[in-house]
């Protein structure tokens, strides 16, 4: 695999090398499972108690695992001095990427949970494809290959906002949630959705990024992208809508100042009570059908 990598972070690989990559990648997944039963559900725990997703096994069906020490023995030589030093910093939450093809996985989020600094806090598996590319499929959390069997797709900034899209869908079959790399990667999958000519609507649910002065304004990152992506898409053809912030929050907080994403709501909900969680869900599906 060392060769291998080398020539993927070059650019310089072959349709069976790529598939050799992305093949290991998903029978690690397969092993890490295997051993999950036989761990402390930390990530479980981490989830329900801190960020307010209840359940989260049942709700978040794309998979996580908890990535431990005597993990690093599955994983290949290059890989394995890697995952002893991310073990080492905290407990890790592993969450699969996949991508427009099929349900392989393709790589994984290592997300540290414990109090490190935020430039540590995650990483991708090293020399696996990243987040992939528009030439041999984007990346994302979720199950990008099941896009045109929904007539709606949540598209999501990141894992912690993807994993609160998913608990409140509530395992709603009208909606697929997926969560892209970052803000930047709304505008790829933008342009993949309109080249391929998506049928249904996609709902973007950016992050309220605010200026120096602390409003939300367009000029910012999340706000910016979305628009940007929004309108590539309605370029194309393809139905596109930003989500409804401003009704979401209005009718589920009081704490609004304190919220700037969709992780933060559930957050707030959990240390606060305003509404209680069926709301939640009631309101965030209630405000992607344009219903107030």
């Amino acid at each position: 695999m060392s060769s291998a990598a080398q020539k993927w972070e070059t650019g310089d690989y072959t349709q069976p090398l790529f598939n050799a990559i992305c093949e290991y990648v998903n029978l690690l997944w397969l092993q890490l499972q295997k051993h999950e039963p036989y761990k402390t559900d930390d990530a479980s725990k981490w989830l329900s108690d801190v960020r307010g997703i209840s359940e989260p096994r049942l709700h978040i069906s794309s998979g996580y695992i908890n990535l431990v020490g005597d993990d690093a023995a599955l994983f290949e030589e290059e890989h394995q001095e890697f995952i002893k030093n991310r073990t080492d910093k905290g407990k890790i939450i592993a969450v699969p990427l996949r991508d427009v093809h099929s349900d392989k996985v393709q790589n994984l989020f290592l997300r540290t949970f414990s109090n490190v600094d935020k430039a540590e806090k995650a990483r991708l598996l090293p020399n696996c494809g990243g987040w992939g590319n528009l030439k041999d499929g984007l990346r994302a959390f979720g199950f990008p290959h099941l896009i045109n069997d929904f007539p709606n797709i949540v598209l999501c900034e990141g894992m912690a906002d993807y994993f609160a899209a998913e608990y409140l869908l509530d395992k709603n079959e009208k909606y697929l949630a997926l969560g892209a790399a970052n803000a930047d990667a709304l505008i790829k999958w933008a342009q993949w959705l309109g080249e391929t000519q998506y049928q249904g609507c996609v709902h973007f649910i950016y992050q309220l990024d605010s200026n120096d002065e602390g409003k939300i304004s367009t000029a910012e990152i999340g706000p910016k992208k979305t628009l940007e992506a929004a309108q590539i898409l309605l370029n194309a053809g393809v139905k596109a809508k930003p989500f409804a912030w401003f009704t979401y929050l209005n009718h589920t907080t009081r704490n609004s100042n304190n919220i700037s994403d969709l992780a933060d709501s559930l957050q707030n909900e959990r240390i606060n009570k305003e509404c209680g969680y069926e709301h939640l869900q009631f309101m965030f599906q209630q405000c992607l059908t344009g219903k107030r």
